[in-house]
């Protein structure tokens, strides 16, 4: 496969026969109270969503992580966490259900000040229910203006395979354009999704008929995570991102009884890690407003060795999306 293993971490035997005392070995505690990394170590989140007036988001917000969701929450989360850019994708709902009439692309609200501006960085969500002429012409004029850092097609919540012909196109705008694809994987935040369609594997049929364009397999698959990491192991155009493995407020992390479960998802977490075998193919993600910043960069440095830190929490964002 031509893939370099310069940065070659312990391997799947070593982990396999170490995972049962790898707590106990590395001092790992769970919640908000864990060692930090240096104040002065920037940290790139390449999966956040900032339409601060939809419905489905809002609610979430105030009902499951109470974040401050809106502009000031947002860039004061920042500022309090070293977040120097955060991914923003497009999200827009109808009926408690992502819209069968959002047009193509669908951006993400940026507020128009000059801060926010220069560290959120758009990325258009796909609805393939609208990609016609039309639609595939407008996501042409945005990718040709530079205005999109990426695309995100949304797996499950829009009943449509990865590789169906719909979505072709799109992956010939992106390998044009050498514009990232982000596919949402695994579990859905909607009981209507079909989840099958956001299994990761399908994924792989993909990767290998279109090596040209970059694809990002959100959420690590979860909980198909060890599927996940086969196809980012296998295929050298495949990353992952590490959102969206838990949500809830700042309280869960420091609850007692959400221990064990933070526990058993650091570990599976871990194991695709060093499946992989390379650590410059995961990103950093937090999915907020669904968790605040600081407890979820927190437990993802527990499943992160700190070695590796500095490239899944800021290195492999800055050159997988290009960002100066």
């Amino acid at each position: 496969m031509n893939l370099d293993r310069s940065h070659k971490m312990p391997g799947r035997r070593d982990f396999l026969l170490q995972a049962a005392g790898w707590t106990a070995a590395t001092g790992a505690s769970f919640g908000t109270g864990c060692a930090p990394d240096p104040p002065d170590q920037p940290v790139i989140d390449v999966h956040i969503h900032t339409d601060f007036e939809d419905e489905m988001a809002r609610r979430q917000a105030q009902t499951l992580s109470h974040v401050d969701f809106s502009p000031k929450g947002l860039l004061a989360e920042m500022a309090q966490n070293n977040v120097e850019h955060a991914i923003t994708i497009g999200f827009e709902t109808a009926g408690g259900q992502l819209s069968r009439e959002a047009p193509n692309p669908f951006p993400p609200f940026i507020p128009p000040d000059a801060q926010s501006a220069a560290r959120l960085l758009p990325v258009g969500g796909i609805n393939p229910n609208r990609l016609d002429s039309a639609g595939l012409e407008r996501i042409e004029q945005q990718l040709s203006a530079g205005r999109l850092k990426g695309l995100k097609i949304y797996l499950g919540y829009y009943p449509v395979a990865p590789d169906d012909d719909a979505y072709r196109p799109v992956y010939e705008l992106a390998a044009k354009y050498s514009t990232i694809v982000i596919f949402h994987t695994g579990d859905t935040a909607s009981a209507d999704a079909k989840v099958r369609y956001a299994h990761p594997l399908p994924i792989d049929d993909v990767a290998v008929d279109h090596r040209g364009v970059t694809f990002v397999v959100a959420h690590l698959g979860n909980p198909w995570t060890m599927d996940a990491a086969e196809l980012l192991y296998k295929n050298p155009n495949v990353y992952a991102d590490l959102s969206g493995f838990l949500v809830g407020d700042a309280a869960y992390f420091d609850d007692p009884g959400s221990a064990r479960g933070i526990e058993d998802t650091v570990g599976r977490i871990r194991e695709a890690f060093a499946w992989v075998e390379d650590p410059r193919k995961f990103l950093y993600g937090s999915d907020w407003p669904l968790v605040p910043m600081k407890p979820y960069l927190n437990f993802i440095r527990q499943a992160i060795d700190p070695e590796h830190h500095e490239l899944v929490f800021h290195g492999n964002a800055k050159r997988v999306f290009q960002i100066d």
